[in-house]
């Protein structure tokens, strides 16, 4: 059952190295930085300690987490349960690497408080890992799963990107099969996108390479949900699978139903008490406002009820469960059906959505193209 407690993320910025297709905020790990950014860390958590929150989840993100000594984590780990009212029983997730797992470390992070673990494989196929600049082997990524699951934690989930140039169908459904042959609990596999800046965007505008069209892409996305499901995952988000409810990561869900969250570390996105505020996406900066004991904050707005209508149409219909039509009535005093009548029309007419009494669901073929329906709805606001 969907709770309404608020989630804790914290960034954690430094990697061994940069992919070539990652545009989130990191830095190359180096002990004096992160020395100073642990030190300021503890500060910004101080400055939220009066939030009025209980908290369910925390999630340890970046950058790679994993690449922190355990005692660091499970230093941070007490910091927080000893500065905020978090439930017994919360989910406590981190994002790891393969080359960052070892058996005694992921043991040693079970018995530090972890409860999930996302491992960024990517891929199986070190052709694909070499394109994608990741440092791991496809036999790494492996092994890494294997020891995590020996290790004791309880929920393992990989991530997997899929669209990539010269993919075939059948290269990605042996990577699938691959996967959900493991004894892992969800899986979160996303189109490469060419964000700009990154090394991967250069090089496509200079030709080094022709991206996957889209006609193939969509194919891999139908592949991906025919695969999954035959192994009992379930899809519950336009890239999320999960082998049971019970396995869906309760950290994400917040984003996707408008419960707050706090985010520490550089980059640190929140949302509460209809504000959104995000904090500076430069190490220096962040550290800098913290010696003065400021909060670390780049900018903040107050959402206008207009823009938290578009983010609740965007967010419920990415997910299978759907968009709830009272809630959103109740919610923003208005009258669903009679506000979008065009676009449903048209939705319902072409199959994307399936429209009831209670639900506004999209179809399969409405999760493949679900920014162009979720945009016709938000044009009528």
């Amino acid at each position: 059952m969907l709770t309404d407690y608020p989630g804790i993320y914290v960034h954690i910025p430094f990697c061994m190295h940069k992919c070539r297709y990652c545009d989130f905020f990191s830095i190359k790990t180096d002990p004096t930085l992160q020395n100073a950014f642990l030190k300021a860390l503890w500060c910004e958590i101080d400055l939220y300690a009066e939030l009025p929150y209980t908290f369910d989840t925390i999630y340890l993100g970046g950058g790679t987490p994993s690449i922190l000594p355990v005692p660091v984590i499970s230093a941070l780990l007490d910091k927080l349960k000893n500065t905020f009212k978090i439930m017994p029983a919360s989910e406590i997730t981190i994002e790891a690497n393969p080359g960052t797992l070892k058996h005694a470390k992921l043991k040693s992070l079970s018995q530090a408080g972890i409860t999930r673990i996302n491992i960024g494989v990517q891929s199986f196929c070190d052709q694909q890992l070499h394109f994608l600049g990741r440092r791991h082997s496809g036999s790494q990524a492996l092994a890494a799963i294997k020891e995590a699951v020996d290790s004791g934690l309880e929920k393992i989930g990989i991530d997997l990107i899929y669209g990539l140039p010269d993919q075939t169908p059948q290269t990605w459904t042996t990577t699938l099969k691959t996967a959900a042959d493991m004894p892992i609990d969800h899986l979160s596999c996303y189109i490469l996108t060419y964000e700009p800046e990154t090394p991967l965007y250069h090089a496509v505008k200079k030709g080094e390479f022709t991206c996957l069209s889209e006609t193939l892409t969509a194919q891999l996305f139908q592949i991906t949900f025919d695969v999954l499901a035959g192994y009992g995952f379930e899809q519950y988000e336009v890239s999320n699978f999960a082998r049971s409810h019970k396995c869906q990561s309760r950290h994400n869900r917040k984003y996707w139903n408008n419960i707050p969250y706090l985010g520490l570390g550089p980059a640190g996105h929140s949302y509460y008490d209809h504000k959104r505020l995000w904090n500076h996406t430069c190490l220096e900066t962040y550290l800098q406002d913290l010696s003065l004991g400021k909060k670390p904050l780049a900018g903040s707005e107050k959402l206008s009820r207009q823009q938290e209508m578009i983010e609740a149409l965007y967010l419920g219909l990415r997910q299978n469960s759907g968009l709830d039509i009272q809630s959103f009535n109740m919610r923003f005093k208005t009258d669903f059906n009679q506000l979008f009548k065009v676009p449903l029309q048209i939705a319902v007419q072409k199959k994307f959505i399936i429209q009831t009494q209670r639900k506004c669901t999209p179809t399969r073929a409405g999760l493949l193209l679900i920014d162009t329906i979720a945009a016709m709805f938000i044009d009528v606001i």
